[in-house]
């Protein structure tokens, strides 16, 4: 059983990323730039709008709409996954002022992150189904509740360490085996996931502290503003201002999303792409390219 090498995988993601800062921008501005306009284009149409009063067809088209976006956010980022593993990886050199290639590996990460989607889901369906029938078997009271709660804190523990086993390898897989199979990440990280959880929060906390610092700098003076007490105590006017709040900096979100996506693609795929090398310990099996 391979071990990953928790610290030089997280000076890996950071080398990598500053080092090829440019390259990566190169490989991922044109997708994210199409991936953001896709996410506005509901806010644009005004389908965020209360649904109640619309006809059965418009409410349809909305709904496939989504489900369009949605596919085509995967397929982007399938572009993206590649691109940056294959830099990572080693088995792209050179720079990159732009890039939007779509073929076989793109359409097979695409397939390995929807089927991801599909188990989570079905992981997620599960867990809720096994709330609901030990809540309505038990009754109600505080044993009950009190059994109800034991099973939601250990099912969310176990879609968590499920999640992280399945994706953490999930893109240097695909890209570098040519293959989608979701139980080889799972193999490779046995007994690995404590060291990819704390390579996860080495890479991920410093990303996340800088969003909320720019997202206090953008919305922190209306956020911290005094709410009406006639909405303080309503949760549903409250939920409703805040997103009025949010909708009023969404340009301004996403633009900090995109400053930020670079840094957070380049530290994820190339932690994971020194890890899967470092599990593997096979050159021979990295021919991507």
């Amino acid at each position: 059983m391979n071990k990953i090498p928790a610290g030089k995988t997280i000076a890996y993601a950071y080398s990598f990323t500053f080092g090829h800062l440019g390259t990566i921008i190169g490989l991922v501005w044109l997708p994210l730039v199409v991936l953001t306009v896709l996410n506005f284009l509901p806010q644009m149409a005004g389908s965020d709008l209360d649904a109640s009063g619309q006809s059965p067809v418009m409410q349809g088209s909305q709904a496939i709409g989504r489900v369009a976006i949605s596919a085509l956010t995967l397929l982007l980022y399938s572009i993206i996954y590649v691109a940056v593993t294959k830099q990572a990886l080693g088995s792209r050199q050179g720079g990159a002022t732009v890039h939007f290639a779509l073929g076989m590996p793109e359409f097979r990460v695409f397939g390995a992150l929807l089927l991801l989607f599909v188990v989570m889901m079905a992981f997620l369906g599960t867990y809720f189904g096994v709330i609901v029938i030990v809540a309505s078997v038990g009754g109600t009271g505080v044993p009950t509740a009190s059994i109800a709660g034991v099973f939601a804190v250990a099912g969310a523990l176990a879609m968590l360490y499920a999640l992280v086993r399945l994706s953490f390898l999930v893109a240097p897989v695909t890209v570098a085996e040519e293959q989608i199979n979701l139980f080889r990440g799972w193999n490779l990280t046995r007994g690995n996931f404590w060291r990819i959880l704390g390579v996860m929060l080495a890479i991920g906390l410093p990303i996340f502290v800088v969003y909320v610092v720019g997202v206090s700098a953008l919305m922190g003076t209306e956020l911290a503003a005094p709410v009406p007490a006639a909405i303080a105590n309503n949760g549903q006017k409250l939920a409703q201002h805040l997103m009025q709040i949010v909708d009023r900096h969404l340009p301004e979100l996403m633009g900090l999303e995109l400053i930020l996506a670079p840094f957070t693609l380049g530290l994820n795929l190339g932690a994971a792409a020194f890890a899967y090398r470092a599990l593997v310990q096979d050159t021979a099996v990295v021919r991507a390219g």
